[in-house]
């Protein structure tokens, strides 16, 4: 009887618990806050997780006017991951011609590390923007599936969610130099905007643009192939619009 009665506690407990989720926050929110808390443990909670340079790093900070000494490239180098890495305070002589949108979130993240560090970047600044913008990803391409769900099934995408954005193993490219962290998220803004937009949950031309710009940013990630990317992403937009305006027409709702 008593372990009856503690049972029944533990479940009204749970559906309370669950009915109060429920009420005050929104499938997309819920997964939200669920890779916000997995996101700070793995990026700004000693120890600190990220990955090491497996030689790709140096054309990426020696562009933007970082380097490493002889003693950390040794550790870093298919060793382990390093957060701090010394800026350059006269002409850097080993500047390369790299250009890539990645550089856009270095140099913001390395303009924030100045306020508060000097002389010295660390890493976790570049992390904490990418991280913000995941977060903002995760809302809506959470919202766009589950917008017209009821009941608890928006939830379990929620839940869904948090387990594969929420994954060490994404989220630990945000402490590296690697081009894939931004690639993730570019890739969650496009397919969040276009779900979005064939919602007709916020206004097209915002989305429209949200999607020209992470595409913009995940064709200029990399060097190559950004006329064939940029190609196809008209051309995948123009079928959203399309696929929408055949909808509209078969429910009657645009003349003839």
């Amino acid at each position: 009887m008593g372990e009856r009665h503690v049972n029944q506690v533990i479940y009204a407990k749970w559906m309370s618990l669950v009915h109060f989720v429920k009420q005050w926050m929104s499938p997309a929110l819920f997964a939200t806050l669920g890779v916000l808390i997995i996101g700070i443990i793995v990026l700004f909670v000693p120890p600190y997780i990220g990955l090491a340079d497996n030689g790709d790093f140096f054309r990426v900070f020696s562009s933007n006017g970082m380097y490493v000494d002889q003693v950390q490239h040794t550790a870093t180098q298919f060793g382990y991951f390093v957060k701090d890495y010394p800026i350059y305070e006269y002409f850097n002589e080993q500047h390369t011609a790299f250009f890539s949108s990645q550089s856009l979130f270095i140099q913001s993240a390395l303009f924030l590390n100045n306020f508060f560090l000097d002389g010295i970047f660390d890493i976790r600044f570049l992390a904490l923007l990418y991280f913000i913008f995941l977060l903002g990803a995760v809302y809506l391409l959470v919202e766009g599936i589950t917008i017209k769900m009821k009941g608890f099934s928006g939830y379990v995408v929620a839940l869904f969610a948090i387990l594969i954005f929420g994954d060490t193993a994404y989220i630990a490219y945000f402490n590296s130099f690697f081009g894939e962290g931004l690639m993730l998220i570019a890739m969650l803004y496009i397919s969040a905007s276009l779900l979005l937009i064939y919602q007709n949950r916020y206004n097209d031309y915002w989305m429209l643009a949200l999607f020209f710009l992470f595409q913009a940013f995940s064709s200029s990630q990399r060097n190559s192939k950004t006329l064939q990317s940029l190609s196809s992403s008209v051309c995948l937009d123009f079928s959203f619009f399309l696929l929408k305006k055949i909808k509209l027409f078969a429910f009657g709702l645009l003349p003839h």
